[in-house]
């Protein structure tokens, strides 16, 4: 780990000496992001976590490496700037700083066992909690979506890294889930499913919302009153689940046959009495697909 930060710090003074060479510098100060990523990488292999003063300093780190990199793509920001003297020698004691703390504190240890992502594959495959048939391809990309994912909180799954490498996830949360990747990718990112619409006109809208249910209602009935001129609109089921965006997309599966003449729209419905119940009277609930998607949770 100090051979890396001592690398890093040879790069970051090598950055003052590139005269106009703006390619070089761009591409060695992602030469020393990838150093960084390789310092973080011993933390996780380890199994201990990069505690508040580590993750600090590196994150004012990746703070300079990022404004200088964006002065020299050319990109307009008020926060992008060229290396100078002052700024990289503030670097080399953040660095001084690093070196000094890998070597002398005592780092906790996270409770769980951490694992790269391929390792994980692995052993998912033979838990068969993922088919025989799955690649470590196709894993390994979802797995790198759902480290990017911020509608919940990740960390119970999957290690946020500070610079971009390799994956490293936790074993025993994956092992207390079901692996789903379709429901896990936006899992959080809405948390209610509405229906609005008119049961005499059997014309509905269904659509999802993080919060703003009023607003949504206010936009829907205005379409519709825009359609007909009918005092009936109203409210015919709210659900809440951190799954709603993947139970919006079943319903427009559901129903896609039965969309409404009348809107240009995917989220618009003309149902029968009988496909009106499915809502009215709960009968989603009998409804095994739709409801494997609602009571799908991710609670380690």
């Amino acid at each position: 780990m100090l051979s890396l930060l001592e690398t890093v710090a040879s790069f970051i003074k090598r950055l003052l000496l590139m005269g106009n060479q703006k390619v070089r510098r761009i591409k060695l100060i992602n030469q020393i992001k990838e150093k960084l990523a390789e310092y973080e990488d011993y933390f996780y292999r380890n199994n201990l976590k990069v505690d508040s003063d580590a993750r600090d300093l590196l994150l004012k780190i990746d703070d300079f490496l990022n404004k200088w990199e964006w002065f020299y793509l050319g990109f307009i920001r008020w926060e992008s700037k060229e290396v100078d003297l002052k700024d990289v020698q503030h670097v080399e004691l953040l660095l001084k700083e690093l070196s000094y703390i890998s070597l002398y504190k005592r780092f906790e240890k996270y409770t769980q066992r951490v694992v790269v992502v391929d390792s994980l594959f692995q052993i998912m495959k033979e838990k068969k909690k993922i088919a025989r048939n799955y690649t470590f391809e196709k894993f390994h990309n979802e797995m790198t979506l759902l480290a990017k994912q911020k509608y919940i909180n990740f960390e119970k799954f999957i290690i946020n890294r500070f610079f971009p490498g390799e994956n490293y996830a936790f074993i025993k949360s994956y092992n207390k889930v079901e692996y789903n990747f379709q429901l896990m990718k936006t899992y959080g990112m809405y948390h209610f499913l509405y229906v609005y619409g008119s049961l005499e006109n059997k014309t509905i809208k269904v659509g999802i919302s993080t919060n703003n249910l009023s607003q949504r209602y206010c936009e829907a009935k205005g379409m519709y009153d825009h359609k007909f001129f009918t005092n009936d609109f109203g409210e015919i089921k709210i659900i809440e689940s951190l799954n709603a965006l993947n139970l919006e997309s079943y319903l427009k599966r559901k129903f896609k046959h039965q969309r409404h003449p009348l809107f240009h729209s995917s989220e618009w419905f003309l149902l029968s009495e009988s496909e009106l119940r499915y809502f009215t009277n709960n009968e989603y609930q009998k409804d095994k697909d739709f409801m494997k998607i609602f009571n799908y949770n991710l609670d380690v």
